[in-house]
């Protein structure tokens, strides 16, 4: 099965403990999903790895609000993110990004 990943929109933050900013984006025309978490990835320099909300509850327990069901829709969501990302990266805030990426550090 193919997955349509469209309308991705990126705000990226300041660095902080290699999340970069936010991403939103469509599935197949037809679902809306946002708040998913964007950090660099130390295993592959230049790639980006996605996370999904969830909530804590009051117990400190955390419930998924919504995740891919199969590899196959996160790996079009990752990738599509993916190159939404590394194109709007290329700019100074792009610099800023890769060094902190390159340097493990936490701002």
């Amino acid at each position: 099965m193919t997955f349509k990943i469209d309308n991705v929109e990126f705000i990226p933050i300041k660095p902080h403990s290699g999340l970069v900013g936010f991403v939103s984006c469509e599935i197949d025309g037809l679902y809306y999903i946002g708040g998913l978490g964007v950090y660099t990835n130390l295993n592959r320099p230049g790639f980006y790895r996605v996370t999904y909300p969830c909530k804590k509850l009051g117990n400190g327990e955390l419930v998924k609000l919504f995740s891919p069901l199969s590899e196959e829709l996160n790996q079009a969501i990752t990738e599509a993110i993916n190159l939404k990302v590394q194109d709007l990266l290329d700019s100074d805030y792009g610099e800023e990004v890769s060094n902190h990426a390159n340097s493990g550090e936490s701002k």
